[in-house]
């Protein structure tokens, strides 16, 4: 086993599918909530129709004013993008796999950052490899834990880099194929969507969904959730969700540990799978509050990127 700087190092076996077998072992009839849901393609047309609406509205004001909504409405509004992208990369929208990427490329639209196609790709390593540091690029580097240490400044600078960074980590993983169709067909439609917006609406608009994309995945509360799903919070619990009253705004996407758990229910029936089995998930540590653990992740100095569980290093 290689050295690495993470607390937990080839300790634990993966939880999630030991449960997936006592959940359906225990109430197979969850079994029943499986499957797409097409009402969430209303979803993605919604979010990129205000969004859309948002970023031409912003054509004409101030940078303080874009700044503003772009904080609080445009990264609430991309990040629900992202929900519906995960949603998409499952086969949770459309009943064919076809239909799923492009739906993930609608939702794509206002990020306009192509990665819906990459995150398919990753997203589903992530899942069959949960912990495996040339697979998982949901993990942090082990030259990003070094760096980072335990100091709150460099924690935040870190926060605010987060979207480079997991484009550095997919680039430093496993080898994924660059002549993808579906990857230059993400490409394409983003860029002919900021391309029809630059021109029916200027640079602002554009600036507008980019600092919402940023805002997002970076110092946001929202960005807590980059912490709190697969973060060591409590001693030797990889995967942790959350169950305050954002999780509306998000899809559910708080129900982490249900996701992992069965990744075939799409987001409305999270809620459900966690009543439904009370007695696997009333014992796990879950965060209430996403606005308090952005700060709990900076200031307290024990906790570090280095929170994380691994098992072994691929070759």
């Amino acid at each position: 086993m290689t050295e690495t700087p993470y607390e937990q190092s080839g300790q634990l076996p993966e939880p999630h599918a030991e449960r997936r077998r006592a959940l359906i072992s225990a109430h197979p009839e969850l079994r029943t909530l499986a499957g797409p849901a097409p009402i969430t393609g209303f979803a993605i047309l919604f979010l990129v129709g205000a969004q859309t609406v948002a970023a031409v509205s912003m054509a004409d004001q101030s940078w303080w004013v874009i700044f503003f909504v772009a904080y609080t409405i445009g990264a609430t509004a991309n990040l629900g993008c992202w929900a519906l992208i995960h949603e998409a990369s499952h086969n949770l929208v459309a009943k064919s796999s076809v239909g799923n990427q492009w739906w993930s490329f609608v939702a794509n639209l206002p990020i306009l950052v192509p990665a819906a196609a990459h995150f398919r790709f990753w997203h589903r390593h992530h899942h069959k490899r949960q912990g495996d540091i040339g697979w998982d690029v949901d993990l942090p580097m082990p030259v990003e834990v070094r760096l980072v240490g335990n100091s709150p400044v460099r924690k935040a600078i870190w926060l605010a880099l987060f979207m480079p960074l997991q484009v550095v980590r997919a680039h430093r993983a496993a080898v994924m194929p660059q002549g993808d169709k579906w990857i230059w067909t993400n490409i394409g439609t983003t860029l002919s969507y900021a391309g029809c917006l630059l021109w029916i609406a200027g640079p602002w608009a554009l600036a507008y969904l980019l600092l919402s994309s940023w805002s997002a995945m970076g110092l946001h509360p929202f960005g807590a959730r980059w912490v709190q799903e697969h973060f060591t919070i409590e001693e030797c619990q990889e995967t942790t969700s959350y169950y305050g009253r954002l999780n509306p705004l998000l899809f559910n996407c708080g129900y982490h540990n249900e996701h992992h758990d069965l990744p075939g229910v799409p987001w409305f029936y999270l809620p459900t799978v966690r009543r439904t089995a009370p007695e696997l998930y009333g014992n796990l540590y879950a965060t209430r509050s996403w606005t308090a653990l952005p700060w709990r992740f900076l200031m307290d100095r024990e906790f570090t990127l280095a929170r994380r569980v691994t098992r072994h290093v691929s070759r």
